[in-house]
C-alpha cells in the first residue's frame, strides 16, 4: 500500500505535455465530408513519451461503425504533444480521453467533450463553502495500475493545498485506474488527468 504522505507529488513533478498546434483543429468539421458518418465515440489516446499517439482505443461507440476508423485515423494523423513528465520528472506515457460526435444532414459537426467527473465524498470534513468545488488533478499510475502520485495540473496552480491533499488521499477510494499497455503490449507507467468534484454527500439538498 502506498503511504499517503508519498501520494501527493510536488506541484512541478507531474506535467502534461503541451499540445502541438491548435487542439480545436485536431478534429475538424470537414473530416466527415467523405465518410458522412453519424455517430459518437468515447475514445482514449495513449501518447508515447515522445508525444506521439501510440494507441487509439475506442471505449464506447453509438451509431455508424465507420466512426471508429475515422476517429483513429485523425488521431494518428494530427494528435501531437510535447513530452509529459511523470513522478520522477522523466518523459512518460500520457492518457488523453475525450468524446467525438459526427453528424450529417445540414452539414457535419465534430466536437470534443470533457471526461467525466470523479465525485469525492468529503462528508464531515468539507467546509460548506467548498461543497461542489471542482479541481483538475494530474495522476501518475504505475505498470500494475496503482496510483503512485497526484498533484494539481499545471493549468490549476494556486488552488488550496489542503483540498489538493484531501483529493489525493481520497482518490484511491473513489476512482480505480486500470493497467495500461502500449502498442507492443508492454505494461506502461502513465500520466492522466482526473477532474474532481468535492461533495458533502450527507448534507441536505435544498
Amino acid at each position: 500500500m502506498i503511504a499517503l504522505a508519498l501520494l501527493v507529488a510536488s506541484p512541478t513533478a507531474l506535467h502534461f505535455g503541451d499540445p502541438i498546434g491548435n487542439v480545436s483543429e485536431w478534429i475538424r468539421n470537414s473530416d466527415n465530408a467523405q465518410t458522412k458518418a453519424n455517430g459518437a465515440v468515447l475514445f482514449k489516446v495513449i501518447f508515447n513519451p515522445e508525444g506521439r499517439p501510440d494507441r487509439c482505443i475506442i471505449v464506447k461507440r453509438v451509431g455508424d461503425e465507420t466512426v471508429e476508423p475515422l476517429v483513429c485515423g485523425i488521431i494518428f494523423k494530427r494528435f501531437r504533444s510535447q513530452s509529459s513528465l511523470g513522478a520522477d520528472g522523466k518523459p512518460t506515457y500520457m492518457i488523453f480521453q475525450r468524446s467525438a460526435v459526427f453528424m450529417t444532414g445540414g452539414g457535419s459537426k465534430a466536437s470534443l467533450k470533457e471526461p467525466p467527473l470523479v465525485v469525492v465524498d468529503m462528508t464531515g470534513t468539507l467546509a460548506p463553502k467548498d461543497d461542489g468545488k471542482r479541481m483538475a488533478l494530474a495522476v501518475a499510475v504505475d505498470r500494475k495500475g496503482a496510483i503512485i502520485a497526484c498533484a494539481p495540473t499545471q493549468w490549476a496552480r494556486g488552488k488550496e493545498i489542503a483540498l489538493v491533499e484531501a483529493a489525493c488521499r481520497s482518490l484511491p477510494a473513489s476512482w480505480k485506474p486500470i493497467r495500461e499497455v502500449n502498442a507492443t503490449n508492454e505494461p506502461i507507467e502513465y500520466l492522466r488527468g482526473v477532474e474532481i468534484e468535492f461533495r458533502r454527500v450527507s448534507a441536505s439538498v435544498p
